[in-house]
């Protein structure tokens, strides 16, 4: 799923490829 930011953040939050604040990770799971 990508966020509004641009992230490719998943539902699984594969934070390790995409380096990024957890404000975004929440975003997505929001």
């Amino acid at each position: 799923a990508h966020n509004e930011n641009g992230y490719g953040y998943s539902a699984e939050i594969d934070f390790t490829t995409k380096p990024g604040p957890p404000t975004n990770l929440t975003a997505v799971l929001l």
